[in-house]
């Protein structure tokens, strides 16, 4: 950081940090006494962000100015611009830059919740927690049974090794809201600190049994069963322990997924419809993708993929072409038209298309053994030999390639070959029962 970027960082916090505490709890002069007490909400160099990116905030940031500079505008509406910009700036990253945004909004509207909620979220991506703190209690004065402001706040509380506030905060999120998997794991979190095993035992698994999303709850439950002397249930748990946090209903915060007009952000939404088997809704993201960002070809290829999972296949080819138009080596389009010719029957072109997505990807395993597959069933026993010994050769912890080599063996009659094949596939893969039975079919034989 140069000197003149660590100067203007000092003079920003140090401009947060005044009018946070204008703006806290407790201070009676919450509203400013005139416009020039606000702080300047100034725009980061969002230059190197999709040009529909930057055309929102070209449009947002014009419209706060204009705001600003008319003399009849209220606080209620100069209140609301500046939220928003601060919504947009958070939305696309600039967390820094929305902070002045959102201080401003709550200065201006301070009956509206939804200002010092993201002013708690800001300060926390700075590791303030006691600001964090301040503002999200400012939000439950404001909104009291709010699921993600209390979740927020005990959260935060615990962190600050505040315990007793902390449960508090999270017993009222879960009174106001009794399926809240998120209170109650961090009801858990407070008996695994207090050394109460059963009862932090007894709430982490009815968190656990309310939500799957979390993979950190099934840490605490292998710490606090490890502590009742069950390793039994502590080695089952710590297997499927991860890093991925139990979050409560959030709406504000999903609010700024729907933000930005980013072909990214469109793709993350159909790749979740997807997820979900919405194939109506990945395609309707996927179109809006591909129109903010034309000439992309993995927006074109993925909704040529939501197409083919709704069981439409002339728009699912269309896009893979168009895709492969774009990009030529975009071998995923090969292999994907590859599959749509085959299950037509049109092996002759499957093969061209896998054969091209294999070159122009060598390492594309799933391409390389559809290939392998496709020449084995046309009798092509050599080649298919070849492809599946690459296989083996790229990713050894596969055991399709060790099976296709040796039915291309057996194709080519070298028994022994394909029998010694099959007994070193049995020896490495000892969960694959399919060597097993090939083993009897050939001694069969």
């Amino acid at each position: 950081m140069n000197h003149g970027t660590r100067v203007s960082a000092l003079v920003l916090a140090g401009s947060l940090a005044a009018l946070a505490a204008a703006c806290a709890p407790g201070n009676s002069a919450n509203t400013p006494r005139s416009r020039q007490e606000l702080q300047p909400c100034t725009l980061p160099d969002y230059s190197k962000m999709e040009e529909s990116v930057q055309a929102q905030m070209r449009d947002r940031y014009g419209a706060l100015t204009s705001l600003t500079a008319s003399s009849t505008a209220d606080a209620a509406e100069l209140g609301l611009a500046h939220g928003e910009m601060g919504k947009l700036l958070m939305a696309a990253g600039y967390v820094e830059a929305a902070g002045p945004c959102f201080l401003n909004a709550h200065a201006l509207t301070p009956q509206e919740p939804r200002w010092p909620y993201y002013l708690g979220r800001v300060y926390l991506s700075k590791d303030d927690l006691k600001q964090a703190a301040a503002f999200f209690e400012k939000t439950l004065s404001l909104r009291p049974d709010d699921e993600a402001a209390l979740v927020s706040l005990g959260s935060t509380r615990l962190t600050l090794n505040e315990p007793d506030a902390a449960e508090s905060a999270f017993d009222k999120a879960f009174s106001a809201h009794s399926q809240s998997a998120a209170a109650l794991a961090g009801l858990g979190r407070i008996a695994l600190a207090r050394r109460d095993y059963p009862r932090a035992v007894q709430r982490l698994e009815a968190a656990a049994s309310l939500s799957s999303q979390s993979s950190v709850v099934q840490y605490h439950l292998a710490t606090a069963y490890r502590a009742l002397g069950d390793t039994v249930r502590a080695e089952a748990y710590l297997k499927q322990a991860g890093v991925l946090e139990l979050l409560p209903d959030d709406p504000l915060m999903r609010e700024l997924d729907d933000l930005l007009q980013s072909s990214i952000e469109y793709q993350l939404r159909g790749d979740t419809a997807m997820h979900e088997s919405n194939w109506a809704l990945a395609i309707a993201h996927y179109r809006k993708a591909s129109e903010l960002a034309p000439s992309d070809p993995i927006a074109r290829h993925k909704l040529g993929t939501a197409w083919f999972f709704a069981g439409e296949i002339p728009p699912a080819v269309r896009q893979f072409e168009e895709a492969l138009r774009l990009s030529p080596g975009f071998a995923k389009a090969r292999f994907s038209l590859g599959l749509i010719m085959a299950s037509k029957g049109d092996m002759s072109r499957a093969l061209e298309q896998m054969a091209t997505a294999v070159k122009d990807d060598p390492g594309y395993i799933e391409a390389r053994l559809r290939l392998a597959d496709m020449l084995r069933q046309a009798g092509r026993w050599s080649e298919s030999l070849a492809q599946y010994e690459q296989v083996t050769r790229l990713a050894p912890q596969m055991a399709e390639g060790s099976l296709g080599a040796a039915s291309a063996l057996i194709g080519l009659k070298r028994y022994e070959e394909a029998r010694q094949r099959l007994i070193a596939g049995q020896q490495r893969y000892p969960d694959r029962q399919e060597f097993a039975r090939a083993l009897q079919r050939f001694t069969f034989r």
